[in-house]
């Protein structure tokens, strides 16, 4: 478990491809993240987050969540697979994302996950993934 003094400490990615500004909560299985849409920002069009950013800023809350409990530096992951991936509606620029990331299992490397992304109050997204932090060879 670490001390998080900003959140390039828990995940590799780096601005502005950061779509986490917040970690609210930890636990030893689950993780509540919060990430406000910035206007231009990456995968951003007509004011709304498309759906590849909410997918990008889900993954990046199961970085963190490993990158927490690591003892090892933080290492590139990729996502494995996507199932039940719903969008129900689009955010808005300046509108907050509230991220529940579930740890369901992990076996080795592979974190398998339920999210479920709400903005104003209500549910807009919401996933399983499969996330693979390969070992350092």
């Amino acid at each position: 478990m670490r001390k998080i003094t900003s959140i390039e400490d828990l995940i590799p990615q780096r601005p502005p491809f950061v779509f986490i500004d917040k970690v609210s909560e930890v636990a030893e299985d689950s993780m509540h993240c919060i990430f406000e849409v910035k206007e231009g920002g990456i995968f951003c069009e007509k004011g709304f987050l498309r759906e590849a950013g909410i997918m990008e800023h889900i993954a990046q809350s199961a970085a963190a969540h490993i990158g927490y409990y690591s003892t090892e530096e933080t290492r590139i992951g990729v996502i494995g697979s996507v199932k039940d991936f719903s969008v129900f509606c689009l955010p808005r620029v300046g509108e907050l994302l509230h991220t529940h990331i579930q740890i369901l299992n992990e076996v080795f490397d592979i974190t398998l996950l339920r999210a479920e992304v709400m903005c104003r109050g209500r549910v807009i997204a919401t996933c399983e993934m499969k996330v693979a932090i390969p070992s350092q060879q």
